[in-house]
């Protein structure tokens, strides 16, 4: 049974993460999914709740807050809670924004 409160909508795009609170700590990753609460993402970078993390994506740079850790197989699946995103110029870049703006419409967006 899936207690979550809001729809997941289903993804499938690479992404870089990086530890903003540890420079130098960067992975690659995958984000899994994309609800009104943040992101998923399936990465082997060992990160605890509370981590401040950016995410490189598509052109795009997203900067959240870790609220959930657990491993998965080799990787973590990691939820984090979008607190701002600045896009790119790219079509990738416009096609996020189009999903961030119905999925998260409280969640400031800039350009790079």
């Amino acid at each position: 049974m899936d207690r979550r409160s809001s729809t997941r909508y289903p993804a499938d795009l690479a992404v870089w993460i990086t530890d903003l609170l540890q420079p130098g700590r960067s992975a690659a990753g995958t984000i899994r999914d994309i609800s009104d609460c943040g992101v998923c993402v399936m990465t082997p970078l060992p990160l605890a709740a509370g981590s401040i993390v950016r995410l490189d994506v598509s052109g795009s740079v997203l900067f959240g807050l870790v609220t959930y850790a657990t491993a998965e197989g080799v990787d973590l699946r990691i939820g984090i809670d979008i607190q701002r995103v600045l896009l790119g110029d790219s079509d990738m870049s416009r096609l996020l924004q189009q999903v961030l703006q119905e999925v998260l419409p409280a969640v400031p967006v800039g350009s790079l």
